[in-house]
């Protein structure tokens, strides 16, 4: 049975990918924190590591019977840039030299990074590997920074890169605003902000994850979507139909977005990151967040399950299951 270690398995990707893995036979092992919440992997019968990536002892234990690495955990919104750069990139490295200096070779690593490292198309033409990277937000940055130290590492350690696009799914709390906007009948467009953009389910997601962990090239970097491109607009129309309401679209000039995301930032209490922030603004003022999985698709044998629709209405379902819709 092929052992893999996932870090961020508690949370919302983190969770999908070790259903994953546990579903296709391999033994999960979970690096976790003492606070981190751990019902849903102790049902998929998972093992845990206690540790973070700050802790090197304990990654040098936990990478120590793995055949793969999936390294899925990241700060994903922050107050401070430095809090991307000391989880995102130092913690990054730490894990890659754990597994660098374990005895009888380095594990295979998944780095999970995302479309944000590459940035928006700026040509309205999807983004693909070989783009020049050029992040527009410091989590973008850090993303980036992330996938140069998996080439600084390249030779002493084996990584695949995989960079998702917007994802959904059920245990998702990003998208969470938005469904209850819909439910409301409101579908905020930004004006001058993003017109089309890529998006994947989440478990379509784990299934491209354990797909590059299997059949990834060392030094590859594979985007992974749903295979098609999506108005900003009708994302928001489809997540009330899959509430049974209508959404009406809602112009919202970019300088009243920002003086909300300044104020939403300004009225947070220390220690939280609100939803709607600058770096947020940032990212929907882009028109075109839009990238190809075809190298996915052709080397790795990926293939997207859920369309968007049906994606959106299992998540409701979970939602409304969950009572986070009320």
């Amino acid at each position: 049975m092929p052992r893999a270690l996932v870090t961020g398995a508690s949370g919302f990707v983190g969770g999908a990918l070790a259903a994953e893995l546990a579903r296709a036979g391999y033994e999960v092992t979970a690096l976790v924190r003492s606070s981190s919440a751990r019902g849903h992997l102790e049902a998929l019968g998972a093992t845990f590591a206690s540790g973070d990536l700050s802790d090197k002892g304990a990654l040098s234990a936990a990478v120590a019977g793995a055949d793969v690495v999936h390294h899925v955990a990241a700060v994903v919104r922050a107050r401070d840039p430095r809090d991307f750069e000391r989880s995102n990139v130092a913690g990054t490295r730490l894990l890659l030299e754990a597994c660098a200096a374990r005895a009888g070779g380095p594990p295979r690593v998944v780095l999970v990074s995302s479309l944000a490292a590459a940035g928006p198309s700026r040509d309205g033409r999807p983004v693909t590997e070989e783009s020049p990277p050029a992040p527009i937000t410091a989590y973008g940055r850090s993303k980036l920074a992330q996938e140069q130290l998996a080439a600084e590492f390249a030779g002493r350690v084996p990584v695949v890169t995989v960079r998702p696009p917007a994802v959904y799914g059920p245990r998702d709390a990003a998208f969470l605003v938005m469904f209850k906007l819909a439910r409301w009948g409101v579908a905020p467009r930004l004006v001058g902000g993003t017109e089309r953009t890529s998006m994947v389910h989440v478990e379509d997601l784990a299934v491209a994850l354990r797909l590059a962990g299997e059949r990834g090239a060392p030094g590859g970097v594979y985007f992974a979507t749903d295979g098609a491109e999506h108005d900003a607009v009708a994302v928001a129309q489809a997540m009330a139909r899959a509430q049974g309401r209508r959404a009406v679209a809602l112009p919202v000039p970019l300088a009243a977005a920002r003086m909300v995301a300044r104020l939403s930032q300004a009225l947070t209490p220390p220690g939280r990151t609100p939803v709607v922030n600058p770096e947020k603004i940032a990212d929907l003022s882009q028109r075109w967040w839009i990238c190809s999985d075809a190298r996915a698709r052709r080397d790795l044998g990926y293939s997207s399950r859920w369309d968007l629709e049906a994606g959106l209405e299992q998540t409701a379902r979970w939602y409304r299951a969950e009572g986070w819709l009320g």
